[in-house]
């Protein structure tokens, strides 16, 4: 009796056990397709930038005077932002100038041959009076020949009548004495009219010299002239460099970084200032190059951070620079990447501006940025989605109270939602996040049920 009520008692259990097997349900998160528009994007973290900035810097070597702006004070354009030292170009002004005076004087001086002129005529008169007096010696030098000759002639003469006792002794040696004083006085006058012509010939050559040295002046015009067009260059250089001692802010915006202030000596070309127009504010995305194909000009994009707020705002794709470059990722790896170049919606910055958002250079934001959008469609939430063993997209559709396993086309997908194309109508439901031990046929419940 005992051992049929125990074989009883087994029926019962085992009868039980099969019961509950067949009727009870396994507990899903599920979600309903339905149709509604999605897009696919690429979301990436990025950095707000200027496309342009303007460097303020040392126009000349010189001393800056203390720069009083700060970062983010505005300027206009125009506005006298720094300012070399004015005494020093002052006197680099004054020396250049005291230069080009000088030479003017000099060119003056040098052009005055009224000195030249006076002596060479001077001169001219002196030549034309040796002249006149080496003529007179010519003519006395003649005489005194003519002299020489006939006191010659009487010497003879009178030795002839002395010998033939018709002349005195007296008379012989008064015409011997007469003889040797015209030989004296020829040979005198001889040398007087060599000595005055040598003196003719010298001053010949003071007429020459006269006129060489006012040519030699004339050379020295051209060079003169040379160096005052050089000092009237330089002098031209120190004042711009006056005027550009005076340095102005090149265009409207604000002081993003300022890199000296106090006075110091600094070399041309030293960065002083550098100037952004905030309103052409833009953001830089480094995308995967093999995302970056996805991207046109012109493809929407929502921006966002804790730089942005609670709500995205609007942007569009501007630029995509054709070259790319290599980065290695925080994990180590090496990645190809491509600078995309998102314009902000004027509007939307504005009104972040005006909610007291004042973003900046170099701001940390992400952005996402669409590539396609499907107005009506069939969607489902990404994470029903899994592999097949063959490579296929599956998901479970709860069909009759069973997770039925249903191969699917997809369509667009991004984070969270995926279009079907096949294997999904709307309003069916789908499994979220399905266990792998999940089994096509599971009787299945809804979590959203209890």
């Amino acid at each position: 009796m005992i051992r049929w009520i125990i074989l009883l008692i087994v029926v019962i259990v085992i009868t039980a056990a099969v019961f509950m097997s067949v009727t009870s349900s396994e507990l899903v998160d599920t979600a309903i397709a339905h149709r509604a528009a999605i897009s696919s994007y690429i979301e990436e973290r990025a950095r707000t930038r200027l496309p342009r900035t303007f460097s303020v810097t040392m126009p000349i070597d010189g001393r800056i005077l203390p720069i009083e702006l700060d970062e983010g004070d505005p300027v206009t354009a125009g506005q006298i932002v720094a300012q070399i030292e004015p005494e020093d170009l002052e006197t680099a002004v004054a020396q250049a100038r005291a230069r080009v005076r000088r030479l003017e004087a000099s060119i003056v001086q040098n052009n005055d041959t009224r000195l030249e002129l006076s002596m060479l005529e001077g001169i001219n008169n002196e030549l034309e009076s040796i002249d006149r007096t080496v003529e007179a010696a010519e003519a006395k030098t003649e005489a005194s020949e003519a002299r020489q000759d006939y006191r010659a002639t009487d010497l003879q003469r009178k030795t002839d009548a002395y010998e033939d006792q018709a002349a005195t002794l007296k008379e012989l040696e008064e015409a011997r004495l007469a003889d040797i004083e015209s030989k004296v006085n020829y040979r005198t006058d001889v040398l007087t009219l060599r000595a005055l012509e040598a003196i003719r010939r010298a001053a010949q050559i003071w007429p020459r010299a006269v006129n060489q040295y006012i040519d030699k002046k004339s050379l020295s015009q051209a060079v003169l002239d040379q160096e005052l067009a050089e000092a009237r260059a330089a002098l031209e250089f120190a004042e711009r460099n006056q005027q550009r001692g005076t340095i102005a802010a090149p265009t409207d915006g604000v002081v993003l970084h300022r890199a000296v202030s106090n006075t110091r000596v600094l070399p041309a070309g030293q960065p002083l200032l550098e100037i952004g127009r905030l309103e052409n504010l833009e953001v830089e995305a480094e995308v995967l190059s093999q995302e970056a194909v996805e991207i046109s000009v012109g493809d929407m994009v929502e921006i966002f951070g804790p730089a942005i707020g609670r709500e995205p705002i609007a942007g569009v794709v501007s630029r995509i620079e054709p070259r790319g470059f290599t980065k290695i990722s925080s994990l180590g790896v090496e990645q190809q990447r491509v600078r995309v170049i998102i314009a902000f919606d004027p509007e939307a910055l504005e009104e972040l501006r005006n909610a007291g958002r004042e973003l900046g250079v170099e701001y940390r934001v992400r952005v996402r940025i669409h590539t396609e959008r499907e107005e009506d469609t069939v969607v489902i939430p990404r994470s029903a989605l899994f592999r097949s063993a063959a490579d296929r997209w599956q998901a479970f559709v709860i069909r009759n109270g069973k997770a039925r396993l249903t191969d699917l086309t997809i369509g667009l997908m991004n984070d969270s939602m995926v279009e079907v194309l096949e294997g999904i109508e709307s309003d069916e439901e789908v499994i979220l996040a399905p266990e792998t031990s999940l089994a096509d046929g599971t009787r299945v419940e809804s979590r959203a049920d209890d």
